[in-house]
């Protein structure tokens, strides 16, 4: 990640141990959910909006972005007068959302489409903010990322999708193609610190 000119520092949210096993992973889950139905009632940053239109289901959907998350790209934001953003992993729409309400004009995101919950977060979307242009391309990252031509190139990529070596590998690579020479590729889940980023 490029950092001179921002002073935004990356962040890790959470630190837990490196090794799990099933029943591990199922109480880390059930916190996270719970911690989800905290912030859906008491939190009242911008991006719980996206969290509170999924209902009771947003505590068992794949993927979300906290408050602090949202805090570090509204720094990054303010600082860098960011406008179009590219990702990996739409899911359900929460990365979107806080981009689109932190001034970006055009939003563009890959996702494999696992879940029902995937176009429905992007038409809201693209009715909740009809000044940002989203463009939702479906599909395996690893073959729509490359393939993706772009005249425009992004201010900001951030790779959120398959957490596989493979895939965030290929995800890396494949979006430092689509920003401009000097902008940011940030990877999100790095570390090996939950369930889901082990590998």
């Amino acid at each position: 990640m490029n950092n001179s000119s921002s002073g935004v520092e990356p962040i890790l949210v959470h630190e837990t141990a490196p090794s799990y096993n099933l029943v591990q992973r199922k109480f880390r889950g059930a916190k996270v959910a719970l911690h989800r139905m905290v912030e859906m009632c008491l939190d009242d940053s911008p991006i719980q909006e996206m969290t509170r239109r999924h209902g009771l289901k947003a505590v068992f959907i794949e993927g979300h972005m906290d408050t602090a998350q949202y805090e570090w790209f509204e720094k990054l934001f303010a600082a860098e007068s960011i406008r179009k953003v590219t990702q990996t992993g739409f899911n359900a729409g929460h990365s979107a959302f806080a981009f689109a309400e932190l001034g970006a004009d055009a939003v563009t995101s890959f996702d494999i489409n696992d879940h029902s919950y995937v176009q429905p977060a992007h038409d809201y979307l693209v009715s909740r903010f009809p000044n940002t242009e989203f463009t939702l391309v479906l599909g395996d990252s690893i073959e729509t990322v490359p393939a993706h031509q772009e005249e425009q190139k992004y201010e900001i990529a951030f790779v959120d999708g398959g957490h596989s070596f493979a895939v965030a590998q290929s995800d890396l690579a494949a979006m430092q193609r689509l920003v401009k020479p000097g902008s940011y590729v940030v990877m999100d889940d790095y570390g090996d610190t939950m369930p889901w980023q082990v590998g």
